[in-house]
């Protein structure tokens, strides 16, 4: 667990033990509020901070944000050691009441030893060895054994998305389409009318993320734009706009607002991103009040043919720009309103005060990528993470035991970077090739597939339709299905040849598997965790 605080947006952003974080306000009094109908409270202390849980559970974190105490309803704590008094890798651990600790031994970031205390007077404390390639766990030996260990294996991806996606955006278009005009949007919309349009793009390039499958869009500087939806900032008090581009090549609107088409001359024009005369990087939210532009300017020159990560960030009088994860600069100053009647990538309306050029319209050439925009001010500690994710990571694998068994292996999306595919556990009674898949998060629901010929899994039963009939078990010749909707898992029937999702795409002879579980019993489901959660 940790802690942050983040002064550009008067909030604290804490880190729980599941990995999940909770947001918390800053009031006018220097209280903290945190989401509506959470079961968390925080405070700040004079030296500390401190988080309580509903059930009476406390954690104490020092000022620099780790945690240095734990204690439960009961009173019955552990206190966390750190190597300075402010913080630092944790040393120690120990139980309060029994005094049992234990020690924690680094190598640069990484925990290459734990140690127990003393089993006693004449027998010293047990340690666990863990060895590492990069930044990647890959074995864990007992005290008895340095061969004997656990194994893991990874696989390059990414988690560019899922970090992304977790800034609350309002619009996320990756622009990785294969095919069609379509840009699709991944951020949660409440009216699904927030996909933008490809106007002569070329799509399919080279992504500016490593370790995805997902591709970027290339603009040609003539024809190319993508049009975005046109309210596409139009409720945002403090807008984001967070994009990668490459391009070698000067003069050029990356994102632009203004009240007519291309091709005609506007009144109102606003390209808040833009590559002026000189190479350089131009942003500004226009401010009310303002008799000129006067955009956060880049001292470096962006037109090296090399990717680069832009973000435009207001909060409540600044806005700030920020390349390659590093601020550029503020601007003061009250925003007024963003959209105007058309909104563009890669091209737009410029003039003198905006870009340092003559009036007129500018097309970008070069590439685009993850172009994300959000309705509230990123931090610069957010703005550094998205940028440092750009680098691919491992994803684990398979876990072998040292027993020699293979424990768990693991497969994911190359697009999403999401867990795709898990088998089920050998002690199950299904065959060793079944397996779980998730289903796209584009997708409402969640599919559990087990192989073909193979008996049901227990707490499952075949039907032919409706719930309660048998079907023939194993149902061969086809996979079964089963899809959770709205917290209860319901019937699937199998496409077994070619056409369109109607009764008549479907064969007579199609098997489906059910199981009655109520909307309230979801942790007995077997798509559980990861696997079951929706989200990024």
């Amino acid at each position: 667990m940790q802690l942050r605080e983040e002064s550009a947006t008067s909030s604290v952003l804490v880190t729980l033990a599941d990995g999940s974080q909770v947001r918390f306000g800053k009031n006018a009094d220097g209280t903290y509020t945190g989401p509506a109908g959470g079961s968390l409270s925080l405070a700040k202390q004079s030296t500390e901070w401190v988080l309580c849980e509903r059930s009476g559970a406390i954690h104490r974190f020092l000022a620099s944000g780790v945690l240095s105490k734990i204690t439960d309803a009961a009173g019955r704590g552990q206190t966390i050691t750190h190597e300075t008094s402010t913080g630092g890798p944790v040393k120690n651990v120990t139980d309060d009441l029994s005094g049992r600790s234990l020690s924690f031994g680094w190598t640069g970031s990484h925990v290459t030893t734990v140690t127990t205390s003393a089993i006693d007077t004449n027998t010293a404390g047990l340690t666990w060895s863990y060895t590492y390639t990069g930044d990647q766990l890959t074995t864990v030996c007992p005290p008895s054994s340095t061969t004997k260990c656990t194994v893991y294996e990874y696989a390059s991806g990414s988690v560019y998305r899922s970090g992304v996606l977790d800034a609350s955006l309002t619009s996320y278009w990756r622009l990785g389409e294969g095919a069609g005009s379509a840009a699709a949007s991944e951020a949660v919309s409440p009216t699904g009318l927030n996909d933008a349009v490809h106007r002569d793009t070329v799509l399919g390039s080279d992504s500016a993320i490593a370790g995805t499958t997902d591709t970027s869009v290339t603009f040609d500087g003539t024809d190319s734009v993508v049009e975005l939806p046109a309210d596409a900032l139009k409720t945002a008090a403090f807008p984001t706009i967070e994009l990668w581009f490459r391009t070698s090549t000067a003069s050029g609107v990356l994102v632009g607002f203004q009240n007519t088409e291309l091709g005609e001359k506007p009144s109102s024009w606003r390209p808040v991103l833009n590559i002026d005369g000189s190479g350089k990087l131009r942003g500004e939210f226009y401010l009310t009040g303002s008799p000129a532009a006067t955009p956060i300017t880049s001292s470096k020159v962006v037109t090296d043919d090399k990717w680069h990560h832009v973000v435009l960030s207001a909060a409540v009088n600044t806005q700030t720009l920020y390349l390659d994860g590093a601020k550029v600069g503020t601007l003061d100053g009250v925003l007024t309103e963003q959209s105007r009647d058309y909104a563009y990538l890669g091209a737009g309306y410029g003039s003198s005060g905006w870009m340092g050029l003559a009036e007129g319209e500018y097309r970008f050439a070069g590439q685009m990528d993850e172009v994300a925009f959000c309705d509230h001010t990123l931090d610069p500690a957010t703005v550094s993470e998205h940028y440092a994710a750009r680098n691919a990571v491992g994803q684990l694998t398979k876990v072998t035991l040292p027993s020699g068994r293979v424990h768990a292996t693991a497969a994911y999306d190359g697009v999403t970077g999401r867990l795709s595919q898990r088998p089920r556990p050998s002690t199950s009674t299904v065959s060793a090739s079944a397996s779980w898949r998730a289903r796209s998060s584009t997708s409402p629901g969640r599919t559990r597939t087990s192989a073909a010929g193979t008996a049901a899994p227990a707490g499952w039963r075949t039907c032919s339709s409706g719930a309660g009939r048998t079907a023939p078990t194993p149902c061969a010749g086809s996979p079964r299905t089963l899809t959770r909707t709205a917290g209860r898992w319901r019937c699937g029937r199998v496409r077994t040849r070619a056409g369109p999702f109607t009764n008549a795409g479907w064969s007579s002879s199609s098997c489906v598997c059910c199981v009655p579980i109520s909307p309230h019993a979801r942790s007995a489901s077997p798509l559980s965790g990861a696997m079951d959660t929706p989200g990024s």
